[in-house]
């Protein structure tokens, strides 16, 4: 076995739409060639990097530019690298047992493969800057960072890394006045279906239906 086994870095990123991206460290190379010939089973996902010991903030950094999750088996993390990928948005599966990982690999795909399908839906960002009252309804005063908000969408609200929740969009004002859509860089107040505690600061992403 070679002490790495990488791509040349472009490989990666070539067909990142396509193809689930994987960075694998593990404790040992019989336990990575374990869990790379499993993986080369699935035809939707790539190894752009393999080999030995703990994450470094270099494969935080690839992770996040080709949209790879990183796969950990006994391998360490240090506190640091963790906050990075944390900040990175990187996503990481930890096993301990081999077992249980081969077992997983399934619904690592299947769950990798629903937050594609997610994320294809979204159309637009937005930041919760202001609460108001009006009457039964509570509003929540928009600036749209990304895309559009559009009524009828699906807002999901998330604090920090948590969603609180998703309604749909009921209504849309801008001064007073009813409106259908926002785009990006303005200003809007929003009326969900379903009541959500949200707060001032909290992210809101829309989704198509």
């Amino acid at each position: 076995s070679t002490t790495s086994q990488t791509t040349d870095g472009t490989e990666g990123l070539a067909d990142q739409n396509k193809k689930f991206a994987f960075i694998i460290r593990a404790d040992s190379y019989g336990s990575l060639e374990v869990i790379r010939e499993r993986f080369i089973e699935y035809e939707e996902i790539q190894i752009i990097d393999s080999s030995i010991g703990e994450p470094t903030e270099s494969d935080i950094e690839r992770a996040a530019g080709a949209q790879a999750t990183i796969l950990l088996f006994n391998a360490r993390m240090k506190k640091d690298i963790r906050q990075k990928a944390d900040s990175l948005g990187v996503t990481l599966f930890e096993f301990s047992l081999m077992y249980e990982l081969l077992d997983d690999i399934d619904d690592l795909i299947l769950a990798l493969r629903a937050k594609r399908e997610k994320e294809a839906r979204k159309v637009g960002e937005g930041k919760i800057i202001a609460i108001f009252e009006k009457g039964q309804n509570r509003i929540a005063g928009l600036k749209v960072n990304a895309g559009k908000v559009e009524t009828g969408l699906i807002a999901e609200i998330v604090r920090g890394k948590k969603i609180i929740g998703e309604a749909k969009v009921k209504s849309l004002y801008q001064k007073i006045e009813p409106v259908a859509s926002v785009k990006r860089g303005e200003e809007c107040g929003m009326v969900l279906s379903d009541s959500i505690d949200f707060s001032k600061g909290d992210m809101v992403k829309w989704y198509l239906p």
